[in-house]
């Protein structure tokens, strides 16, 4: 019963970990589709919901991941980083996306340790 377990809990877990390959890759292609002067309703219609958001004054970054990442720990282990894509949006309207639009305050990065 508990190597059942084991092997169910590696399996989903090993599922969500694939996953988050596809949608990063479905991100990318999706914000590839993207043109300046889009309001937030057409950029959800194609991109979907964003990851996170940000807002400040009159404008919002939505951050959508879009690279994941293996970092190698030693003896077997590793780490997984997802990297985000922000957008941003002025007075609702797609002004620009990419890395160079975010501070630092709006980059995070998570980890995820596989053993």
């Amino acid at each position: 019963m508990k190597k059942t377990l084991l092997i169910s809990i590696v399996f989903i877990a090993g599922c969500g970990y694939w996953a988050s390959f596809d949608r990063a890759r479905e991100n990318r292609n999706n914000l590839n589709k993207l043109q300046i002067g889009m309001s937030k309703e057409q950029v959800r219609e194609i991109a979907g919901e964003p990851y996170q958001t940000k807002a400040k004054a009159n404008t919002e970054i939505w951050l959508y991941s879009t690279q994941i990442r293996h970092i190698p720990l030693g003896n077997g282990n590793f780490a997984i980083e997802a990297i985000t894509t922000p957008l941003l949006f002025e007075d609702n309207k797609l002004v620009s996306w990419g890395q160079g639009i975010a501070d630092q305050d709006d980059v995070e990065k998570y980890e995820l340790r596989i053993r």
